[in-house]
């Protein structure tokens, strides 16, 4: 019997490389269909879960006029599985409501909109991202220098000169005709309180007045519920001249910790010389954020205005 051979041409390397291009644009394009159609899908939840929120808002401001829930809870409204809300209450029953589903976030409040919009709240977090909280309450000197001061009485003023973030900063200066300690502290009246054995992180901004270089050192002092001092934590001594740096400290709150005092201290400091301080930011945890408080932006201010805690997102 004659065996007969069909010659089969085989695909050249270069068609195959063709082929395994066009799959993986294929693959691609589905992926990012994919992913458009889940996020399609999570902002018609969140939007819907707002609406939803808003009518049961409406509903307990019928019985409330002119007033604002304390919490969601009280008007009916809950986390659920794949929803969860942020809240904060207004004046005049003005509200402000962020839904996340997923990474997806949309805010709905009574001052601008009544559509879902989206983005989140100021002083909410967005995404699937929680918010963080500057603990100090006169971070930046935008307004005043409330709760701050120089510990030995040497001169202590809000300066425009120099600023890291908004429009001001504090000097602290030798005004006298010796070489001196400078210790500036946040804690006369505005103390930070803490709970032992939580993690926490303080830095500041910190810049010579003159070009002369001096050291600088960043303390936590804790204190227990009474105000006595229980101990300290302390950032490294750096070398600071005009270029500014920033200091940081990060440590847990001792047993009995319930509240913390903020120090900013440089050593033998000429006469005509110091230091300028901005920024100072306290978070709980371990990570040192970038600076914000209530002037950045999707932040708010717990209270007063440059004068109070504030919140937002990580930025």
């Amino acid at each position: 019997m004659k065996l007969s051979h069909t010659n089969q041409r085989a695909f050249t390397i270069v068609e195959l490389l063709m082929v395994i291009v066009i799959v993986g644009i294929l693959a691609a394009l589905v992926v990012v269909a994919y992913n458009g159609v889940q996020e399609r899908a999570r902002a018609s939840a969140a939007s819907s879960a707002l609406t939803q929120a808003a009518k049961k808002m409406a509903v307990w401001q019928v019985d409330n006029p002119n007033a604002s829930p304390s919490d969601l809870a009280t008007a009916g409204i809950s986390n659920t599985p794949d929803i969860s809300y942020q809240y904060t209450a207004g004046t005049n029953g003005a509200y402000c409501i962020t839904a996340t589903v997923g990474t997806t976030s949309y805010y709905l409040n009574t001052t601008t909109a009544t559509k879902p919009t989206q983005g989140g709240c100021a002083g909410h977090g967005v995404g699937g991202v929680a918010a963080i909280t500057n603990l100090i309450l006169n971070p930046s000197f935008e307004s005043n220098t409330n709760g701050w001061g120089e510990n030995s009485g040497k001169s202590f003023s809000r300066q425009a000169a120099w600023s890291n973030s908004g429009s001001y900063s504090a000097l602290t200066y030798n005004n006298t005709a010796s070489v001196v300690n400078l210790n500036t502290r946040m804690g006369s009246t505005d103390f930070v309180s803490v709970s032992p054995g939580t993690m926490y992180t303080l830095s500041a901004y910190v810049r010579a007045y003159t070009a002369n270089n001096t050291s600088s050192t960043l303390r936590i002092e804790w204190l227990d519920s009474a105000f006595a001092s229980i101990s300290n934590s302390y950032s490294s001594t750096l070398s600071i001249s005009t270029t500014p740096m920033r200091l940081s400290a990060t440590a847990a709150a001792p047993t009995g910790g319930a509240y913390a005092k903020v120090w900013v201290s440089a050593p033998n400091v000429a006469s005509g010389d110091g230091y300028y301080i901005d920024s100072v930011m306290m978070t709980t945890g371990s990570t040192l954020y970038n600076y914000a408080d209530g002037n950045s932006a999707n932040w708010a201010w717990s209270n007063t205005t440059n004068n109070s805690a504030s919140s937002g997102p990580p930025l």
